[in-house]
């Protein structure tokens, strides 16, 4: 598409419609001058000075330009257009996609003068989706915001020349220079809507009180809360009174994960909790892309696609990869709030850095250290095991792993066995055909992050069809099965670092109708990682009971 280049009153502005720029400049006599032609936004940019895209003089309009009928038509179409994309943050394409997904019969030429307008008149901002300067160092894609590292230049046909693409967020669509990004503002919500319905199980005595916290951060002048509630504590749940609290201010809600399966199970809860809410479930398989709603669930990627859309945005799992590693993740979901907007951070396992920012009183917190049932987490046992994975591989006894799978099979339990490779899996295996009986050999499965099958493994061992499931730490999160133990060979591995350890015993004892369900560690030696884990395993158990949350003390493991 072309862009022009011009400036009025020795400032820039970059168009893809000049007809727009002279009749709104025209109106308030101003003239376009130094026009220049280019085959790409992001050449056009590089010609430009510093920032084109605010006025530096306050515009003045006579009283009778908006009252002419052309300024009229002008304004009731680009209104139209920013009612269906306010608030999104929308290659130029994407556009056009979602104008068609919501059955508007646009032409191009149509859509560029109406978002041009909306850009004079500070509703739109038109970037290129790539920014290149002169100097590569300082290259920067305007919707991830990813740096010259992610970014290459290519052969492009769309401009006819080289042309720089983020390979970064490319899973959401090429981001190009030559492209344009149009970022849109949200459209102004009513400050008093209609009181949403919520249909939310009885909260119990720990989750009231953290709800209640929550719903006391929501008031204050403070931008961030930390969330660290204990795996299986029904945090889901704590958060729907202030997600009420927000719907029914008029402002949207943003419920992010960094898993889609984790996704498609919070879309189901809050379906059932908000019945009468419209939902929008996004992620890479999902069919709602240019869907409206005010609750969103998605996978944390596709927060680039909002702009300044959400008064709560929620982030499940906050610590989990890809979110714990990549700055320009959580960079879109500062983005993707309100100026005046909120974020919660939901873990069971915070960071150090986050704890610490705790300790010095700079990240406000809510702590849910129960279970809703009042059990008190299990504690793993740590059993040393020397020479544990010659004795695997030659098939010797290991009795206090044979003892472990026997107390699962004895009442009526199954079994998760974490290994830190996937290569250790034919091994772990065959010492499992030597050890254990036909009939439970059958029900045994092994599942890893690059099989196909591994969605349908799993499933059958929720419905009980497999006994045991050999698996990596890609099962550390997400999985529930009520009558569920946990054995961790070679936890002295550096992939078992402590949130991982604490995640993987998390998956024992979350339903109040079996708590036989045991954790074992087996290392060879004794790491840090271990010992932190059940320290911090009993810290928590030891604040639920000092909190009066707790129906039993804790047990204790031991080496």
């Amino acid at each position: 598409m072309d862009i022009t280049r011009y400036r009025v009153k020795g400032e820039p502005w970059v168009t893809p419609d000049p007809q727009t720029d002279r009749f709104f400049w025209g109106m308030a006599g101003w003239e376009m001058e130094d026009l220049l032609q280019f085959s790409s936004i992001g050449q056009a940019y590089t010609t430009v000075e510093g920032s084109m895209y605010r006025l530096r003089e306050k515009v003045k309009f006579p009283k009778e330009a908006a009252e002419a009928p052309e300024w009229t038509i002008r304004d009731q179409q680009a209104c139209i257009l920013h009612g269906l994309i306010g608030g999104r943050s929308l290659l130029w394409i994407e556009v056009q996609r979602l104008l068609r997904a919501r059955g508007a019969d646009w032409q191009e030429g149509e859509v560029a003068a109406s978002l041009q307008w909306l850009q004079l008149t500070g509703r739109v901002k038109i970037v290129p989706g790539v920014e290149v300067p002169r100097a590569v160092s300082r290259w920067r894609c305007n919707r991830c915001g990813g740096g010259p590292s992610g970014i290459r230049s290519v052969q492009c046909a769309r401009c006819g020349g080289a042309c720089a693409v983020c390979e970064s967020c490319a899973v959401l669509g090429a981001s190009r220079a030559c492209l344009p990004l149009i970022q849109a503002l949200p459209i102004p919500q009513s400050q008093q809507a209609a009181i949403p319905t919520l249909r939310s199980p009885r909260l119990s005595p720990a989750q009231s009180d953290a709800a209640a916290g929550c719903l006391r951060w929501l008031d204050s002048s403070e931008e961030e809360l930390l969330i660290w509630a204990v795996t299986g504590s029904g945090k889901t749940e704590m958060l729907f009174p202030s997600v009420r609290n927000v719907l029914e201010k008029g402002g949207n809600v943003l419920w992010t994960a960094s898993r889609r399966d984790l996704v498609r199970e919070l879309t189901t809860r809050l379906k059932k909790a908000f019945p009468d809410t419209p939902h929008v479930t996004l992620h890479g398989e999902s069919e709602e892309t240019w869907c409206d709603g005010r609750l969103f669930v998605a996978t944390v990627q596709q927060a680039y696609r909002f702009y300044r859309r959400f008064s709560l945005v929620i982030v499940d799992e906050a610590d989990a990869w890809p979110l714990s590693e990549d700055y320009r993740l959580q960079a879109s979901l500062k983005r993707a709030c309100t100026p005046e907007g909120k974020r919660v951070h939901v873990t069971a396992t915070p960071p150090a850095s986050w704890r610490r920012r705790v300790k010095k009183g700079h990240l406000p917190t809510v702590t849910l250290p129960a279970r809703y049932h009042g059990n008190p987490l299990p504690v793993p046992r740590l059993t040393r095991v020397p020479g544990l994975w010659r004795k695997i591989e030659r098939g010797r006894p290991l009795p206090v792993l044979e003892a472990f799978l026997e107390q699962a099979r004895s009442t009526g339990g199954q079994v998760l066995l974490f290994i830190p490779r996937t290569g250790d899996s034919s091994r772990v295996i065959q010492w499992l055909k030597e050890r254990l009986s036909p009939s439970l050999i059958r029900k045994c499965a092994a599942v890893s992050g690059r099989m196909e099958e591994r969605t349908r493994l799993v499933e059958e061992f929720r419905r009980g069809e497999r006994w045991l499931l050999l698996t990596t730490t890609i099962l550390e999160r997400g999985i529930t099965v009520s009558r569920c133990h946990v054995g961790v060979l070679g936890a002295d591995h550096p992939v078992f670092d402590t949130a991982s350890l604490v995640q993987i015993a998390g998956r024992v004892g979350r339903s109040s109708d079996y708590m036989e369900g045991e954790v074992c560690f087996l290392a060879r030696m004794r790491t840090e990682a271990q010992e932190t884990a059940v320290r911090q395993i009993r810290s928590l158990n030891r604040l639920a009971g000092e909190q009066g949350y707790l129906k039993d003390q804790p047990g204790e493991g031991a080496w």
